[in-house]
């Protein structure tokens, strides 16, 4: 397993192993699971609330008032 980068200023491309590619979109794969399993804990602690407390919660924020 292997990958091979040229020297250039711009490299354009790079060639690797078929072995080394699989590991590569294996990773990708685990790594957009694992972000998808944290937005959906996110959104399962969020809570909805009104347009008015959010537009004073915003002007607080905005305020320096935490």
């Amino acid at each position: 397993m292997g990958v091979s980068i040229t020297k250039r200023s711009h490299p354009s491309h790079v060639v690797m192993s078929a072995e080394a590619y699989q590991q590569l979109m294996t990773l990708a794969e685990l790594e957009d699971r694992l972000l998808g399993q944290q937005a959906q804990s996110a959104l399962n602690q969020s809570q909805m609330v009104g347009v008015e407390e959010f537009t004073l919660a915003m002007q607080r924020l905005a305020n320096g008032e935490a």
